[in-house]
């Protein structure tokens, strides 16, 4: 049973979820606006947790009133702004632009993280994450320097730095939480702040740009991204940090295009090319040296 509970299972479940997030994201984004699917995606996590924990919940009040601002800074950053920057992004940028994008976030936690703690980063670390980078950009480049000479920045831009931003402040803030909260009670109180958030930009979306059929594929999608997407791969994503840290975590973000492009070829037909196998093979390199210097450093949390 340990193994299913290491960090780096636990990491694959997170990684391959939210790759199945990003595909259903595309695939529905012309039928469920992007504020909308962040408010109904969280507001299905926080119903879907609520029964289980509300209990603990009621144990614990004095303890999430004591850590109300940390609370809130996460539900603002990890619930509110990631998903709905993601989600307008996707329909503002292409896909190349928002992978490259999205590669600064396993950059920008080491700094952030130096800011808050002046965790250090070791050599060992920062090659790791370049050997990854490189095969992340292989893939989003499809190998051609010409995609890269050819690229043209669009608003939608400016919503991915969103999103690296308010990722690079959620992960190591995660360390600041008591370990006596329960990891779920901590997910559905931030669920629900989150819900509070949105409020506000969800009713305006729904008043200017309107809602959505509330059809079969439509729910499919939303209890995915509310279930899986959010419920599973926060869990796992939250214990794994407090495992090993967000430095040595955050490589494995490279793995979401990686999972995407797969997901891709097996649900939608796609063609696996050359590309995609050598990205690959450079990304879970990247990840093994940055694993091994963790573990030799000791550098756990």
């Amino acid at each position: 049973m340990r193994f299913w509970f290491s960090p780096y299972v636990l990491l694959l479940i997170t990684t391959s979820s939210w790759a199945g997030n990003v595909i259903v994201g595309r695939a529905f984004h012309q039928d469920i606006p992007p504020l909308t699917l962040t408010f109904w995606r969280w507001g299905i996590a926080g119903t879907v947790m609520l029964p289980f924990v509300a209990h603990q919940i009621w144990q614990h009040r004095a303890l999430i009133r004591q850590h109300w601002r940390l609370l809130f800074i996460l539900a603002a950053t990890g619930v509110a702004l990631f998903h709905a920057c993601l989600y307008i992004a996707v329909n503002t940028t292409t896909a190349i632009n928002a992978g490259l994008l999205y590669s600064l976030m396993p950059i920008a936690i080491p700094v952030s993280s130096y800011l808050m703690y002046r965790e250090r980063v070791t050599g060992a670390q920062v090659f790791g994450i370049s050997v990854a980078m490189i095969g992340m950009t292989i893939i989003v480049m499809r190998a051609e320097l010409d995609v890269l000479l050819g690229l043209q920045f669009t608003e939608g831009d400016l919503w991915m730095l969103g999103v690296v931003a308010s990722w690079a402040v959620y992960s190591p803030l995660l360390k600041r939480l008591p370990a006596a909260l329960p990891p779920m009670v901590m997910l559905t109180v931030i669920a629900w702040l989150g819900l509070l958030l949105l409020l506000p930009f969800y009713a305006w979306e729904a008043s200017t740009v309107g809602g959505f059929r509330l059809d079969i594929p439509n729910m499919a999608a939303l209890l995915f991204v509310g279930v899986v997407g959010s419920v599973v791969a926060y869990l796992c994503w939250n214990r794994a940090v407090s495992l090993i840290g967000a430095n040595r975590a955050i490589v494995f973000i490279y793995l979401i295009p990686v999972f995407t492009v797969f997901m891709a070829i097996v649900l939608l037909g796609e063609e696996i090319r050359i590309f995609h196998v050598v990205g690959t093979i450079f990304i879970c390199a990247g990840i093994l040296l940055v694993m091994r210097a963790g573990s030799s450093a000791g550098n756990t949390h």
